[in-house]
């Protein structure tokens, strides 16, 4: 029990953060697990092929739509006093707004190119259309998100996401069992509108202010160029993962494409629900901090750092060690060939760990260029590197290019806010985070050597 009281406040702050955003993402992957499944059964292969690429559009659609808004906009409403909050929230929304009627109608116009994209033909235009209403919802949310997250309201965030997700489920797919393939479009805006009703419902209600047009126009233009970086850099995100699947697909076919993209989901996605759970109660914390001068957000951002380290190092080793059982649980045993990249790659989640953090300082102190510098960055020792690991090892040896991918990316980060910000990410810090990888490291060599 002793130890137990010597955990200070800010870290009970942010372990509360991580079980609770964590039990949301696991809800979610165990939501979209059964909504995959039962479309499987009931569509078919078709379909779930369908969905996938509908979804894409969407997502990519949606993305440009929002042009980074929650990370645009919860930094400065984190950063507000009490009697401003309410202010910058009006903007905040009606930022929204606009951004929202912007992607529904650019999507509809976009439609017939976007059916030629995807389909080679005009004949889903008219779907595409439809669902520009999921690309304008989708801004809602994110939206509604951003105020919660940017206020404080955590656990409004969580149940929203926890009814949204849960009554998605429920309601699309009866849908699908009575009009099977035609409930695909259907199914796909039900269930952008159940989610933005149930972040509208959660979302604080604020007393109406009158804002001045100067610091709306100023807001908005500070919004717009930090969501322009955000937006460029996701954007080049997207692109490295569409050439390295290409490349791979090229040079050893769909069965080689499939493993890595197995492998990169487990990884990279599924492990990245730790650090989404985390980000919820970090970045808001630190974009507050960075009002406040760099001495603060240097202690601040070595705590989160180490609290990082204590939670992503186990989970690291627990996946080196259970890789065989957890690919089998979400995959089959025709994927067994991916489990020594799962382990090799293990080890750069905790470097992944660290740099995150840091990375977050960027843009809670709005250093978009230097952001944008450090991901334009990372993409292109990504690209290389994975592409030299696959010709020279395959599939396997991608699994070393990500720890190296990684390890590089911390380096950048830490020498970027050394020189540019005057944070040093200080030697305790990285010793652990070297001894940490390190141990990891020898862990999943050990292993791969002996399977």
């Amino acid at each position: 029990m002793g130890n137990v009281n010597k955990i200070s406040p800010l870290t009970r702050r942010i372990l509360r953060a991580m079980s609770l955003f964590g039990s949301v993402e696991v809800l979610s992957m165990a939501c979209s697990v059964v909504r995959t499944k039962l479309i499987a059964l009931w569509v078919g292969a078709t379909g779930v092929g369908l969905i996938g690429l509908y979804n894409s559009v969407i997502e990519m659609m949606s993305a440009l739509a929002q042009l980074g808004l929650r990370t645009s906009t919860v930094r400065s409403m984190a950063a507000a006093g009490e009697s401003q909050l309410p202010a910058i929230i009006s903007v905040v929304r009606r930022y929204g707004n606009i951004l929202a009627i912007i992607g529904l109608l650019v999507t509809i116009v976009l439609s017939p190119l976007l059916s030629v994209l995807t389909f080679g033909d005009m004949t889903h235009s008219w779907a595409f259309m439809a669902l520009s209403v999921s690309v304008a919802l989708s801004v809602s949310v994110a939206r509604d998100g951003a105020v919660m997250q940017g206020s404080g309201a955590l656990r409004r965030i969580a149940r929203a996401s926890m009814w949204g997700m849960v009554l998605m489920l429920a309601v699309t797919m009866p849908m699908v069992y009575v009009w099977r393939f035609d409930s695909i479009v259907p199914i796909l805006i039900t269930g952008s509108v159940i989610m933005a009703a149930c972040y509208m419902a959660f979302a604080p209600r604020t007393r109406k202010v009158t804002v001045d047009r100067t610091l709306e126009r100023t807001l908005m233009k500070e919004f717009t160029k930090l969501g322009l970086y955000v937006t460029v850099s996701s954007a080049c995100t997207w692109m490295v993962s569409y050439l390295i699947l290409s490349y791979i697909n090229h040079c050893g076919g769909e069965s080689d494409m499939g493993l890595y993209q197995s492998g990169f989901t487990l990884s990279v996605r599924y492990a990245g629900i730790v650090f989404t759970a985390l980000g919820m109660e970090y970045y808001p914390r630190i974009s507050a901090a960075c009002r406040g001068g760099m001495r603060g957000v240097t202690v601040m951002m070595r705590h989160q750092a180490g609290i990082t380290l204590l939670i992503v190092a186990p989970l690291a080793a627990l996946m080196v060690v259970l890789a065989p059982w957890i690919v089998r649980l979400l995959y089959s045993a025709e994927f067994e060939e991916v489990v020594p990249f799962v382990r090799l790659a293990a080890p750069g989640l905790v470097l992944r760990g660290v740099s995150w953090c840091m990375a977050f300082v960027l843009i809670a102190g709005g250093r978009g260029r230097l952001y944008l510098f450090t991901e334009l960055t990372s993409c292109a020792v990504c690209l290389c590197l994975t592409s030299i690991a696959y010709t020279l090892g395959g599939i396997r040896a991608v699994g070393v290019s990500f720890t190296l991918w990684y390890l590089i990316y911390a380096v950048t980060v830490g020498v970027v806010l050394k020189m540019k910000c005057g944070i040093n990410p200080g030697r305790r810090l990285v010793w652990s985070a070297l001894l940490s990888s390190l141990s990891v490291s020898v862990l999943s060599a050990v292993l791969v050597w002996l399977m």
